[in-house]
Formats: structure tokens, sequence, C-alpha cells
């Protein structure tokens, strides 16, 4: 059998999911599919339902191209899988299987919401609506890490600006009125030196208004993502 690579890892596994009415629904970093991954690893958004059918998908696509197909920890947002034997990969390639788009205990996007309106790209490719993804962009680095990732500010910017309203209304929900205000029109003008230096007061904001609204469920995932984060560097460590 010829090599196996990327473009024909990623056609066979979409068309397997649409054989199985999934969505091979990638989070962001999908520019250069079929043929090339700009990221890391490759994000699949997908509803907790669907779990254990991806993870059979991924089997059959495996099996099917004589790759190997490794299980990795389970976090609080998902399970990472790992794919071996791409050709010009060094190392295996990961698949997170994303169930949930949350920090600190808060959704800050609703995966259901992403999955719904998704926008067909081509194939069985699927990509999500521009604001979903400049918001999934903005707050995967700002909310987890403090930071906004300059390689996406180009995409975002103009994702801010051709759905200025409906990235408003997004963020307005995560981080209040005021404070989405000047995120979006920042994104828009690519000047985030100012909420670059206010990260960390924006997102005690974010915390204390997750906190309000729903407390119980905030203490909830709150405690179960670091538990599960914590067993998964464990187990990472052990490795």
């Amino acid at each position: 059998m010829d090599e196996v690579t990327l473009k024909t890892f990623i056609l066979t596994l979409s068309a397997n999911a649409a054989d199985s009415d999934l969505k091979f629904l990638p989070a962001r970093n999908y520019q250069g599919f079929p043929e090339n991954n700009i990221g890391r690893d490759i994000d699949l958004l997908l509803w907790t339902r669907d779990i254990a059918r991806w993870k059979i998908v991924l089997e059959k696509t495996c099996v099917q191209l004589k790759l190997s197909l490794r299980q990795g920890v389970r976090r609080f947002y998902g399970h990472e899988m790992y794919i071996g034997g791409i050709a010009g990969r060094i190392s295996e390639l990961e698949i997170d299987l994303e169930l949930n788009l949350n920090w600190r205990g808060i959704d800050f996007l609703d995966v259901d919401q992403v999955i719904n309106r998704a926008l067909h790209l081509s194939g069985d490719i699927w990509i999500p609506h521009p604001a979903d993804e400049c918001v999934i962009s903005f707050c995967m680095s700002y909310l987890h890490g403090g930071f906004v990732k300059e390689k996406y500010l180009p995409s975002m910017s103009e994702q801010a600006r051709n759905d200025k309203d409906e990235v408003f209304r997004l963020m307005s929900h995560i981080f209040g009125k005021k404070i989405a205000e000047k995120i979006v029109v920042s994104l828009i003008e690519k000047d985030i030196h100012e909420i670059s230096t206010k990260a960390t007061k924006y997102r005690i904001r974010v915390l204390f208004r997750g906190f309000l609204r729903h407390p119980l469920t905030f203490i909830y995932t709150f405690i179960a993502g670091y538990y599960l984060d914590f067993k998964a560097r464990t187990r990472s460590a052990k490795a």
C-alpha cells in the first residue's frame, strides 16, 4: 500500500464520519485542509452523545489505511487520540475530540450552537460560523493563557469586522457588554495592547460572572475540570 498522506487520512476520516451522520468539524486551523494542517493537532467539535461513534469511525479509518491508533488521556474538554504512520510526520498526529468549550467551569461557547450552524467547506468537511470561530480563537488563548495569539489576529480581525454584531453578542455573554465592546474594537483595529494588559482583570470578571449566574454548575465543573486535568498530567508524567 502507498504511503498515507495527511490528505488521504482527512478525506477518508471525514467521509467515514459523514457515512455515520457525523460532522467532521475542526474548531480552527482548517485553512490548509486537506493537504496541510497549520496547527499542531486537529481539534474536532462534537456532541457528547457521539463520542463512542467517533472512536469507532477513527478505528475504522485507521484499519482501512493501516495506521496506528492510540487513545491518550481524557481531559475535561474531551478525549485525546493519536494517529501514527501518516507520511511526512515525525510524530503521531493528535486528534482532540472536543466535547465542550469550557474554561474554569464556564462554557464560553455552546458546542451545540457551533455544530448546528456550521458551514460546509468542501467534500465532507465543515467549519464553524465565522463569529463562532472568532470567539473560539480568542478565548482559547485569552482565557486559558491570558494572551492574544497574534497568528490568529488577522483572521479574528476580519471575522469581527464582517460580523461585528454577532461577535459582540457572543463576547457579551462571556465578558459583559462593556468589556466585550473593548475586545471587539481591539480586534477590528488590530490593537490588542489594552486588552492584553488587562487580561488578568478581565478573566477574573469572567469567573465572577460565571459564578453568579450558575453557582452550582460553576463549582462542579471547576472541580471536575481540575480533577481530570490533574489525572491527565499524572498519567503523562508516568508515561
